[in-house]
């Protein structure tokens, strides 16, 4: 395995948090340009099956969420349903390479160095849409779902210009005191 050098950072220590911050935003980026690649790869896949955008439901809060049903839609966010098995494998699938990122802290010198190595795989897009959708960042705000509310919504990934809307409702719970006395 070949390793390339994106950027070396200079920390203050090892809890930097500015520091481990630009090392979260180039893992962010390095994601964000693999989804690029998948979607451009598929550009004529998604003009033949009038592909416009990929579209998942999510749902969740206190602890446990995430996509409940991801899939392909037309212009009018209509699901687009694929008939053909074959058809659906041979046009679906592609290579793409994916930027694989590594951090090696050195608390001697105070730097990060962040690395990448690239990775070719045959892939399928069909197995690979919530992957695709998680890595918009579209639910980021939500983590793990670790919190006291619920949301519910959908992402829609437009496959042409990258671009994502989310739309959804989130609810959050409030406690207010309440006590009481008595007297038996």
């Amino acid at each position: 395995m070949s390793l390339t050098l994106i950027e070396e950072i200079k920390t203050k220590g090892s809890y930097d948090y500015d520091a481990r911050k630009k090392v979260e935003t180039l893992e962010k980026k390095a994601e964000r340009e693999y989804v690029k690649e998948i979607l451009k790869e598929l550009k004529d896949t998604f003009i033949r099956y009038n592909v416009k955008y990929i579209i998942g439901t999510f749902s969740g809060g206190n602890d446990d969420g995430g996509f409940d049903d991801v899939y392909l839609a037309n212009d009018k966010s209509e699901e687009i349903k694929l008939k053909d098995e074959f058809e659906i494998r041979r046009d679906f699938r592609f290579f793409v390479d994916k930027k694989n990122i590594y951090k090696f802290d050195n608390e001697k010198a105070k730097k990060i160095s962040v690395f990448y190595t690239i990775t070719n795989s045959e892939k399928n897009l069909l197995d690979v849409l919530e992957d695709t959708l998680y890595s918009t960042g579209a639910l980021e705000e939500y983590g793990s779902f670790a919190g006291e509310f619920s949301v519910s919504g959908t992402v829609k990934l437009d496959v042409f210009n990258y671009s994502w809307e989310r739309d959804g409702q989130e609810s959050v719970e409030t406690y207010e005191r309440n006590t009481d006395e008595g007297e038996l």
